[in-house]
């Protein structure tokens, strides 16, 4: 069946009537249209001018009104909140304070600070601007022209070789950073695509330069054909990927960003990993002979992917020339 969630189309609607008017039952359209009998139905009864037999031009102009009507009304729709909170922010309050202060005299939330907030940032204040916040920060921008903390002439996720894509060779990893306490320490964390074996670094924080020498102390010892590849997400930390790029002589490519799918096994590994370091974890408590412990209890814990061998057995070891 289709998406059940997909809206009738005109030409649904000529075959409805089409084949209403053939005597056909509910069911039976619904067959035909590949839906479910309740749409068909819900159709029929809705879209049908009062007293008129049901007609598609009609019913798709009643579906047109009311998806119109549908549009959920904004908060600073009603004139006279946005007449209250334009005066109070001339009167220097913070957009904390209007929702608050609005919130305790109503018995109940009106507005977020946060709707404020953009709504200032947006311009969609009469008279508004960020002279009235004590805070201005940063001019605010959208995202197509927002540059701050953005890659450029990175190489995507789409320029991998077919061996990382499918697979079908060694050495191509995804990699990933879980934060600690207070942000104060984390794990360098890179799964090997094939195999899912596991490598794992301490790292005091999550800077460039930090990433950057973990990587090369993590796989400095392993031969080239054992570090082909590297896909990462946009976090910061890898934003010194040219550098890696060059010392290890290998490629990191980026996944796009809010889609961890990508790098689906780094993201399932990491989340074996924090059934020994759960989030908010003072990674400042451990020591790098701990973190391997741990990743050496993974590397050698059975897979159903792997048809219950470990990583271990399926990695090929023998070609490192170093490994703990």
């Amino acid at each position: 069946m289709c998406n059940p969630y997909q809206h009738l189309s005109i030409d649904e609607r000529e075959t409805i009537l089409v084949l209403s008017m053939q005597g056909l039952k509910t069911r039976e359209i619904a067959g035909r249209l590949d839906r479910s009998p309740s749409t068909i139905s819900r159709e029929l009864r809705r879209n049908a001018a009062c007293g008129a037999p049901y007609a598609a031009h009609t019913a798709q102009t009643l579906y047109a009104l009311r998806r119109r009507r549908c549009k959920r009304n904004r908060r600073l729709d009603d004139a006279a909140l946005t007449a209250l909170v334009s005066e109070k922010l001339l009167l220097f309050w913070s957009p904390e304070q209007i929702a608050g202060r609005l919130a305790y005299k109503r018995k109940t939330r009106v507005i977020s600070f946060v709707t404020i907030y953009r709504a200032i940032h947006k311009g969609a204040l009469t008279g508004i601007t960020r002279d009235c916040l004590r805070r201005r920060g940063r001019a605010y921008s959208l995202s197509a022209t927002e540059t701050r903390g953005r890659l450029h002439g990175y190489k995507t996720i789409r320029e991998r070789p077919l061996g990382a894509e499918n697979r079908s060779c060694y050495g191509h990893w995804e990699g990933d950073t879980m934060r600690g306490a207070l942000n104060k320490g984390c794990l360098a964390t890179f799964v090997e695509r094939k195999s899912l074996f596991l490598v794992a670094g301490l790292m005091p924080d999550r800077k460039v330069a930090t990433l950057n020498s973990a990587m090369e102390r993590l796989f400095a010892s392993f031969p080239p054909s054992l570090r082909r590849s590297f896909t990462v997400d946009h976090g910061n930390e890898f934003f010194g990927y040219r550098q890696v790029e060059v010392s290890l002589k290998t490629s990191v490519y980026f996944a796009d960003p809010y889609s961890a799918w990508q790098r689906g096994r780094n993201e399932n590994t990491n989340g074996l990993l924090r059934q020994y370091y759960p989030k908010k974890f003072d990674f400042g408590s451990v020591t790098q002979a701990d973190i391997d412990r741990i990743v050496a209890l993974l590397n050698h814990r059975p897979r159903k992917v792997l048809g219950f061998r470990t990583p271990a057995e399926v990695f090929p070891l023998h070609r490192l020339l170093h490994l703990h």
